[in-house]
Parts: structure tokens; C-alpha cells; sequence
């Protein structure tokens, strides 16, 4: 018998997949610029780590270690940049979800806030919704 794996239905993918589908979408709308953006702090070191491995889990010393933030305000959307039209150029904010993925409330602040300010913003939760979003039809 030969077996053949289902694909997941829509509710089902990861953010991340949802992600990749967008771009790779929208990858292909004449005169859109978007980039990908990860709003968030980490940490960074004035050397090399000292990693430690114990019982199969790591341990990551960072020496002089800081703290370090993307600049981005919290909120701010997974996919920004701008549609080029014949008469003008609009800026273009896509927050990315998967089916069942919780909005923030910075997030749909932010989102507000850009559609207020006469730009192309929303939350995508498939393809459809994010190009629904560019056109301005969302």
C-alpha cells in the first residue's frame, strides 16, 4: 500500500510556515518591497561564548555581556516596507499569524495606528489575507 502524507490543513501550520508561504507570494506583487523584522532584546558579549554541555543541554557564558535591542518599538508588524503605484508610494505593515495565533494588544495597536496614518496594515493570517492587505482591500 502506498501511503502518501496529507498535507496540513491551513489551522494547522506554524507561524513560520505561514511566514514563508507570504513572502514567497508576495515575492511576486509588481513594485512591493517588503522586509522581514524580529522585534526583541537578546544579549551580546565583548568575547567569545564559553559554551558548556551537561546531561545534553548547553550553557552559553557570555563575557562583558549587554543587553541588546532591535530599536523596534513593540508591536511593530513581521513584514513592512512599500508599494510603488503609478501615482504614489505607500507603506505597507504585515503583522504574520497562524490560524490560532493570539494578537497582542501592542500589536494591534501598531496595526491601528499605521492604517490611521494612511498606510497598508493588517493581520494575515494566510496568502490571501496578506495580498488583500497590499491591494488595500483589508
Amino acid at each position: 500500500m502506498n501511503a502518501t502524507k496529507k498535507p496540513k490543513p491551513d489551522y494547522d501550520k506554524p507561524e513560520c510556515e505561514v511566514m514563508r508561504e507570504i513572502q514567497l507570494a508576495l515575492a511576486t506583487v509588481r513594485g512591493l518591497r517588503l522586509w522581514r523584522v524580529n522585534v526583541g532584546r537578546g544579549w551580546v558579549g565583548s568575547g567569545p561564548p564559553k559554551v558548556f554541555a551537561e546531561a545534553g543541554r548547553k550553557t552559553v557564558t557570555l563575557f562583558g555581556a549587554r543587553p541588546f535591542d532591535t530599536g523596534l518599538p513593540e508591536g511593530f508588524s513581521d513584514l513592512f516596507g512599500f508599494i510603488e503605484l503609478e501615482t504614489e508610494t505607500i507603506p505597507v505593515f504585515i503583522e504574520v499569524k497562524s490560524s490560532r495565533g493570539p494578537i497582542r494588544p501592542k500589536q494591534a495597536a501598531f496595526i491601528a495606528a499605521m492604517e490611521a496614518a494612511g498606510c497598508r496594515a493588517g493581520i494575515a493570517r494566510t496568502v490571501s489575507e496578506a495580498m488583500m492587505i497590499v491591494k488595500g482591500e483589508k
